[in-house]
């Protein structure tokens, strides 16, 4: 399982550079003139977790590394747990590139971001717990159809991240306004470190249930 991991990580650092300048350009165009510089760093984990994952599973794919795997003497559950646990790599790369490029951007341009006070530590949470669930969404898919007959579903899930505020608007008109509040009003009660660990909780037992879905599904998988 290490080795798995291993080669998803030497496969993927080919793409830091790009993420990095990626990543620069996103700071020159959106965030110089802006004051909601925190959330830089909870779409930026987002992002390059999610193009690190991607590139992954397509470097799989075009190499037909589920064939090379399954003729060799490893379980199919450990290469399913080795995808699930490659997810928490790529969050950490993600946080790794965008405090360095934040970092860099600070010295050059003091002020343009806040220091890393609770805010943004928030936010970074949130980026790595909206990648988490996207990815964890999409792994059954990939492991029942492959990459190419799935990619249409990874594209959808995570184009729909960005469309959370608009689903949560047209709840409004849908939920009876009494029981929104109150909903709005429980969580307002609870202090930030509860919802926070509410979420990675939640974010686990799915993950748990979504891996446990893909071993059945990848061990009756044909090739």
């Amino acid at each position: 399982m290490r080795n798995l991991l291993l080669k998803d990580l030497i496969l993927t650092t080919r793409n830091w550079l790009f993420l990095l300048l990626c990543t620069a350009l996103l700071i020159i165009f959106v965030f110089a003139n802006s004051t909601q510089t925190t959330f830089f760093y909870a779409m930026e984990i987002f992002v390059i977790s999610y193009a690190l994952f991607s590139s992954a599973i397509s470097y799989d794919d075009k190499n037909n590394s589920d064939i090379l795997f399954n003729s060799l003497p490893i379980k199919r559950s450990r290469i399913v747990m080795a995808r699930y646990l490659s997810l928490f790599m790529f969050v950490l790369i993600g946080t790794f590139l965008s405090l360095l490029i934040g970092g860099v951007s600070q010295a050059v341009h003091p002020g343009l971001f806040q220091p890393l006070m609770m805010s943004a530590q928030q936010s970074m949470l949130m980026g790595a717990i909206s990648f988490w669930l996207t990815s964890i969404l999409y792994l059954p898919l990939y492991f029942k159809w492959g990459y190419q007959k799935s990619r249409v579903f990874n594209v959808a899930i995570f184009f729909s991240v960005f469309f959370i505020p608009v689903i949560i608007g047209s709840l409004e008109r849908v939920i009876p306004q009494s029981i929104l509040k109150k909903a709005i009003d429980f969580f307002r009660g609870q202090p930030a470190w509860m919802l926070e660990t509410e979420g990675l909780l939640l974010v686990l037992l799915l993950g748990c249930l979504s891996c446990f879905l893909s071993c059945v599904i990848y061990n009756k998988r044909e090739f």
